[in-house]
């Protein structure tokens, strides 16, 4: 119960929508939180998530809130995770003071437990580089680093540069997010999105050669990739 109990608290935080290279977010949101899970049941789920999201509590959450399905994950037990992405910080602390009071969070936590699904572990992220907009997107190949932050910049300008050379990415969302909480595993993640697995492959082998030696060249050294992983949205509830 222990854990469910921060799954609720964690729905308190995360993004990814944004526009441009640097910090720039252009759909406004500051931070983000992944809850990830082990399901047996993912209806079950959707159909909890579903109920808490209708509820006056679910109304008034400050965040966007979505269910991913880790389709490939490595050696992790978890097999999907909740994202929430919230417009400022300190919508951050209104969802805190939401859950703590409302019956209906303790209620979704009983719900979930019933479904058999386990909480694996959350983590908090702060965007580096978001461009274009994720929720366009039906796939997306997520690959978790870890990266000296002395060397964040340096990475997020050569990420951003072999993305924008290939034009297969020009209308796909890609970005770069800081571990802020949680990152005992990786300190960052980079991901990019598809309209469908077989596109984001294609897309994926479509770069030239000289970019991706300029790419290589810039990132040995300073990055290690710790996991990469296939994920398929499945539902989405937009916050208030």
């Amino acid at each position: 119960m222990k854990k469910f109990l921060i799954f609720i608290i964690v729905l308190c935080a995360n993004t990814i929508f944004s526009d441009d290279h640097g910090n720039s977010n252009r759909n406004g949101h500051e931070m983000h939180t992944f809850v990830h899970l082990n399901v047996t049941d993912p209806v079950a789920v959707v159909a909890a998530m579903d109920k808490f999201m209708s509820s006056d509590c679910g109304k008034n959450f400050p965040a966007d809130i979505g269910l991913m399905a880790e389709m490939i994950n490595g050696s992790s037990s978890s097999t999907h995770f909740v994202i929430a992405s919230y417009p400022k910080l300190e919508n951050y602390d209104e969802g805190l003071a939401l859950v703590a009071s409302c019956p209906e969070a303790p209620q979704l936590l009983r719900e979930l437990a019933a479904t058999g699904s386990r909480p694996i572990k959350n983590m908090g992220f702060v965007p580096v580089l978001e461009v274009n907009n994720w929720t366009m997107d039906t796939a997306f190949i997520k690959y978790d680093l870890k990266l000296n932050l002395s060397n964040e910049a340096s990475y997020a300008e050569s990420w951003a540069n072999l993305m924008s050379s290939n034009s297969a990415f020009e209308n796909r969302s890609y970005g770069l997010n800081r571990v802020v909480f949680g990152n005992d595993a990786a300190t960052h993640f980079v991901y990019m999105g598809g309209g469908s697995v077989t596109e984001l492959l294609d897309n994926v082998g479509s770069y030239s050669e000289s970019a991706l030696t300029r790419f290589t060249r810039r990132a040995e050294g300073i990055r290690e990739v710790v996991n990469t992983s296939l994920i398929i949205p499945v539902k989405a509830w937009p916050g208030k």
